[in-house]
């Protein structure tokens, strides 16, 4: 089971319910991302980022810390944003824990 935390509240409340494996961290801002993704994985559960809807050209760099977060999974949530993160990143359909980019609906993006 999964709940989705849009803070860090919400993600620490989330931690003490024991029976819970996975959050899906769906921050409002990138402040405070990386500790919350740490205090998941420390707990033993799966820390999934969910990625912004709409990402602008200019934001390389935010492309980049959501790789480099090393979360256990990535929601993306725009197909510019998934097409990017390909030319990054090998796309896998299935978490095979080596930190590639899981599709949740199973498809391969054609390259």
């Amino acid at each position: 089971l999964s709940v989705l935390c849009r803070t860090r509240e919400q993600a620490e409340a989330a931690l003490t319910i024991p029976w819970l494996t996975e959050v899906v961290l769906d921050f409002l801002e990138v402040h405070g991302l990386q500790d919350a993704v740490r205090a998941v994985q420390a707990s033993g559960r799966a820390a999934v980022v969910a990625t912004p809807r709409v990402l602008k050209p200019n934001e390389e760099k935010l492309w980049r810390f959501y790789l480099k977060l090393g979360a256990d999974a990535l929601l993306v949530r725009s197909a510019g944003l998934m097409q990017t993160l390909q030319r990054l990143r090998p796309i896998s359909t299935q978490g095979d824990g080596q930190g590639g980019i899981s599709l949740a609906n199973g498809r391969q993006l054609s390259t």
